[in-house]
């Protein structure tokens, strides 16, 4: 396979086209401040406390001091500016943890991952996960949410509160806001964790005013009119400054400053913008009120906003002047491109726009302004600037620009916000929406929502098909019969599949990488299902072999399809070492993609029915750790897998737990036909009685994955025959029966070998149970022949001692003996572990690997962690490095099977390890 190898390509993450890294920078310090020593030990005092509150009216200077503050602070600083128009919770917990990560990459990594969930867990859930992240902070890191006031979301609120009922030490919360905000103030101060600066603190004192005419306004001004400024403005930073600026070029300042008599705030600074726009040129004036539309500013935007001839270059030069005349402008910290006015200046600017510009001018605006952050890449807030214009057909022709790359990259959290911020009628009625709602939802594993929506797309396209181009239209086809050919595969009906492919093919674009890549999947999984395996196998092979190019979508799925035809078909080495193929080039291209967790799923899989289980959990873990990579069938086929893994390795309450955990994500996603799936698993596990049979999933929901590939374990009809089979009487036997000859019809149909395998040992074990034993060894030499090729054991250890004993029987007159000897060993070995097992659980001791497996400074470690402590205050009690800590703890959760702190300590209790809380 010809891959081009690019060791530069950058990693593509989830939150790429979400996050607004502009939100994440620390403003710069203009020119024209004053450093506030008195303030500044005040906020490094207050580090004790998880919580510092800045809160007063608009313009004291809280973003100048934190911005002065976090320069010379002692600990490391992240910033992040709440957007003014509001975060919902995934969108605000994104770009908290986002800014976390700027100084501390290696926390909120689980954390990110919930918000893969179209129906979020509750705030208090995400925040008490975050909780449990930070306190692995190497060193202490303060979080500035500046301008708080703007966020007016319940969740959020909730969010912080829990963040705040249970501190992780080494992480200090610092907000900015204008008004008290809806967080348990009133507990905090009573147990001294909070910190509180007001606008009695950030008053300028006299000292501080003259200090600033004189060093940073470069006025001298005598006695009387700094004392009628400190009367009128009375300690007000903004006032300050905007006096400072009316008062440049006057000959009589206290003329200026009588007119002030009487006002305050809002009103000064109107009165004091119109005074500074009057004295500067005309130029200056329409660049500062059209600029002040956006939030942030750079100069091609400008150049679009202003729309008059301006290039470029004067663009910059007027930013520059802008800045050097102390306009309340400052470029943002670590991206000089990108410039941001003081919010208080902007408010009064748009004031002021709005009423020189008037309705249809703000339209325009808008419509500019949009138009080039969609072309920029910051697609959500171009669909809010769109929707502002009063332009929801703009706002949707932005996603459907976008969706293409967005899908290609993987960004499908992003994908789902753009989605939700378009009006109804705009998802309903155009096509190329409809499509984009169809790949989410299967991504997201609805495949019902998918079919649902197919034929809305199918009709909206036939309308609007005579004004829309020929091209676009071709494109638009192809991506329905892909879809097509997904809703035919999971009917089971393979040539009509392969045709959908085919015809998908021909239509669509070569540049449309998802779609293309995705036509090709469905074409060899249609071939394989119509008895074509060996033509689907030579052509994926073919084109892999003459693939040029970096790690894409279009490789990716190529190898997923491989990798699935062989899983099939039983070869489960070859499928093995296709999956082992995705990973290694994904990873050396740093290439993130759904199909990935398909992979390590595969690679999991396959060691379990290979009986590998260390190698299993390994993969599947993989699977669940990063659930915002993981195709939602995926997540869900992993996350019973890992059941299976840790039931076999005696973890009963683990498997329950982790089925429990996927039945939530379910309800919360409102898949109800996978979570009756998932019901079936968890009655499986539970040993379902007689008596409660009724409760699993009715014959309709479990026949509809009967000519599905999608499933490879955990299917609904044969966790029904288990149950049945369990039952043990005459009506219970003979419905197992008719289950089972339909499973075998549909498998083989399919060319199903995995299924029929699995199909074939229940079969025997039925036989076995009602006396007829020729029958059940002639089935199990059946079952023999195909799973000897793939080395299957675990399809038959988990059929029960049924099988081992039709297996003796067999073994003389097989021609599969040493197999039958490879099977009876691992029964015998599974035998003996049960035994002492239960020789243990009868003595009441508790396994003893793990405990012997630690060593003495684990186990002090592991203390330490359960009375949530961190990493830094670990390592300062045991006097070693913050480091040593972690890797001590990473080899914890190793040994212990966790998936961090909280299932570590979790697991060490129900062992005995550390004592109960």
């Amino acid at each position: 396979m010809k891959v081009e190898r690019v060791t530069t390509l950058p990693k593509v993450s989830w939150l790429a086209g979400s996050i607004r890294q502009t939100r994440l920078l620390r403003p710069r310090l203009a020119d024209d401040f004053v450093h506030r020593q008195r303030l500044i030990d005040r906020l490094e005092g207050g580090l004790t406390n998880p919580l510092t509150l800045i809160a007063t009216p608009p313009g004291f200077g809280k973003t100048t001091l934190l911005c002065d503050w976090a320069a010379q602070s002692s600990i490391l600083v992240a910033w992040l500016c709440i957007d003014e128009r509001g975060d919902n919770l995934q969108s605000f917990v994104a770009h908290f943890v986002s800014a976390i990560q700027t100084v501390a990459e290696e926390v909120g990594q689980q954390t990110l991952s919930l918000l893969n969930l179209p129906d979020l867990p509750s705030p208090a859930e995400i925040a008490a996960l975050l909780d449990d992240e930070l306190i692995e902070l190497m060193e202490d890191v303060a979080l500035v949410l500046d301008d708080y006031h703007l966020t007016n979301n319940p969740s959020v609120h909730e969010f912080i509160g829990a963040l705040l009922d249970h501190p992780p030490p080494g992480f200090h919360l610092m907000l900015a806001t204008r008004a008290d905000p809806p967080l348990p103030l009133a507990r905090l101060r009573l147990h001294g964790q909070l910190t509180e600066l007001r606008a009695k603190h950030l008053r300028f004192s006299s000292e501080e005013t003259i200090l600033f005419f004189e060093q940073c306004a470069k006025l001298q001004l005598d006695a009387y009119t700094i004392a009628l400024i400190e009367e009128r403005v009375d300690g007000w930073a903004a006032g300050l400054r905007i006096t400072a600026l009316s008062l440049q070029d006057k000959t009589e300042p206290a003329d200026t400053l009588s007119a002030l008599e009487g006002r305050r705030l809002r009103g000064l600074m109107d009165y004091l913008v119109d005074e500074v726009l009057a004295n500067h040129p005309e130029e200056v004036r329409r660049f500062l009120l059209r600029s002040s539309i956006v939030e942030r500013i750079c100069a091609p935007l400008a150049v679009a906003l202003l729309k008059d001839g301006t290039h470029n270059e004067a663009a910059v030069a007027m930013l520059n002047r802008i800045m050097q005349a102390n306009l309340f402008l400052a470029p943002c910290e670590n991206d000089p491109r990108w410039y941001r006015y003081d919010a208080l200046f902007r408010d009064a600017l748009r004031s002021r726009l709005s009423i020189d510009a008037g309705d249809s001018g703000l339209v325009q605006l808008h419509a500019r302004a949009a138009t080039w952050l969609a072309g920029d890449g910051v697609v959500q807030e171009a669909i809010h600037h769109a929707r502002a214009s009063g332009d929801d057909e703009l706002a949707a022709r932005i996603v459907e620009q976008r969706a293409h790359d967005a899908l290609n990259h993987n960004e499908l959290p992003a994908l789902e916000s753009w989605l939700r911020l378009l009006p109804p009628e705009q998802l309903e009625r155009r096509p190329a929406l409809l499509m984009t709602q169809s790949w989410v939802a299967f991504e997201r594993g609805r495949w019902a929502l998918q079919g649902q929506l197919l034929p809305k797309a199918e009709a909206n396209l036939e309308a609007a098909a005579r004004t829309m181009d020929a091209a676009t239209v071709s494109a638009l086809r192809g991506e329905l019969q892909v879809v097509l050919g997904l809703c035919l595969m999971d009917e089971g009906d393979g040539a009509g599949t392969a045709e959908a492919g085919r015809r998908a093919l021909t239509l669509l674009p070569d540049t449309q990488r998802y779609y293309v890549s995705m036509a090709h999947w469905v074409l060899a999984i249609g071939e394989y299902m119509d008895g074509r395996a060996a033509d689907a196998v030579h052509r994926l092979n073919q084109m892999l072999s003459n693939y040029q190019g970096p790690m894409d979508v279009g490789l990716a799925r190529l190898l997923d399809a491989l990798m699935r035809l062989h899983a099939y078909s039983g070869n489960l080495q070859e499928a093995r070492e296709v999956a082992k193929d995705l990973l290694r080039l994904a990873t050396e291209h740093c290439y993130t993609l759904t199909v990935l967790s398909w992979a390590n799923y595969q690679l999991g899989a396959i060691a379990y029915e290979m009986n590998d289980l260390e190698t299993a959990r390994k993969h599947l873990t993989a699977v669940l750790s990063r659930p915002e990579l993981a195709n939602g069938p995926a997540l869900r086929d992993a996350t019973y897998c890992l059941a299976l893994v840790q039931r076999t390795s005696g973890f009963e309450r683990d498997a329950r737990l982790t089925l429990d955990r996927l039945h939530e994500y379910l309800r919360r996603t409102g898949n109800i036909e996978e979570m009756m799936i998932v019901r079936a698993l968890l009655s499986h596990f539970a040993k379902v009685p007689t008596e409660e049979a009724e409760s699993l999933p009715g014959a309709s929901v479990r026949g509809q994955r009967r000519n599905s590939l999608m499933v490879l374990r955990g299917n609904p009809d044969v966790l029904h025959v288990r149950a049945l089979l369990a039952q043990a009487s005459v009506e219970s036997f003979s419905e197992a029966e008719t289950i089972l000859d339909q499973l075998l019809t549909h498998a083989r149909a399919r060319h199903f070998t995995a299924r029929e395998i699995d199909t074939l040992a229940l079969q025997v074990a039925l036989l076995q149970t009602r006396g007829r034993f020729q029958d059940a060894a002639d089935t199990l030499e059946r079952a023999l022949d195909l799973g000897a090729p793939g080395g299957f054991i675990r399809t038959f250890l988990d059929t029960g001692p049924l099988i081992e004993a039709v297996l003796r029987r067999l073994r003389p007159s097989s021609r599969h003996e040493a197999y039958i000897d490879a099977l009876l060993g691992a029964f015998a070995a599974e035998a003996s572990v049960h035994r002492a097992r239960n020789a243990l659980a009868r003595l009441s001791v508790q396994p003893l690997e793990v405990a012997e497996a630690l060593t003495n400074r684990e186990a002090e470690i592991l203390e330490r962690l359960a009375e949530r402590l961190s990493y830094k205050e670990i390592a300062q009690r045991l006097v070693i490095s913050p480091f040593t800590v972690k890797a001590h703890a990473s080899h914890i959760y190793g040994k212990l099977g966790a998936s961090g702190r909280r299932d570590a300590i979790t697991k060490a209790r129900s062992l005995g390890l550390i004592a109960q809380a």
